[in-house]
């Protein structure tokens, strides 16, 4: 990679860390990436709301093929103290999108100077934690008869220029679920008058690693339990539970 593209790529890299949106609120971010496009190279973009595409031009009797990124953050507080960190309390780009953007971006740098023997669209997606964007982007695939799309995720603990390659599911989405409990409420000195369901939500924890065994399943099962409600009061025996995954 030219070393120019790659300095440009990690200052890119770093103003989006510095700026994270939500899913689906990603006005800032979308139109960075394009001006940023705009300023250092001669691909056709298209616009398309929410999101975006550029596009490298080999010849109509190429191939169409696509590389992806999303860019949205999360809804976290930042932890790094470093120069780049998010301006944003409670959002920050703690999946590393802001890396994926700037490396398509970086990428698409490389092949507006160099070329290519296919055409190739370059796809920016919003809303990639929440699933909204991946359906808005089909779109492309369907439009323009893309023969095949690519996309990676970055991951911390490899080493350095080493690539992952996995043959299988990785990194699963989250599709999540939140399965809600009524019983009867008491006094937490009588239990026995009420219904609590504090039981039934720890058996269905507890049933987890059976339900998901590949010894039962076809391809990857993964069930994360990521919030539990079990009441807020220290007298009452509660009769209403959740539990989301």
């Amino acid at each position: 990679m030219e070393k120019r593209n790659l300095e440009l790529a990690k200052q890119l890299r770093h103003e989006l860390h510095q700026h994270p949106e939500l899913s689906n609120e990603e006005v800032w971010t979308k139109q960075h990436l394009m001006d940023f496009l705009k300023t250092h190279t001669n691909l056709e973009i298209v616009d398309k709301g929410n999101w975006f595409y550029a596009i490298y031009q080999a010849g109509a009797d190429q191939p169409n093929i696509a590389f992806r990124a999303d860019f949205d953050a999360l809804p976290m507080d930042e932890v790094i103290d470093l120069p780049w960190a998010s301006q944003f309390p409670g959002k920050a780009h703690k999946c590393g999108h802001d890396g994926h953007a700037a490396t398509l971006a970086g990428f698409a740098l490389e092949v507006d100077q160099h070329g290519a023997d296919k055409n190739i669209f370059f796809l920016f997606q919003p809303a990639e934690e929440t699933g909204d964007g991946t359906i808005q982007c089909v779109d492309l695939i369907k439009e323009h008869d893309i023969d095949e799309i690519f996309a990676y995720h970055n991951m911390s603990g490899f080493p350095y220029k080493a690539v992952g390659i996995i043959d299988g599911t990785a990194f699963c989405a989250s599709k999540g679920m939140t399965i809600h409990m009524e019983g009867a409420p008491a006094h937490a000195s009588q239990p026995e008058d009420g219904v609590n369901p504090s039981l039934a939500i720890a058996n269905i924890i507890q049933a987890i690693p059976k339900f998901t065994s590949p010894e039962i399943n076809k391809g990857l099962i993964l069930c994360t339990i990521v919030q539990i409600d079990v009441g807020r009061t220290l007298l009452v025996s509660p009769h209403q539970r959740e539990i989301s995954g």
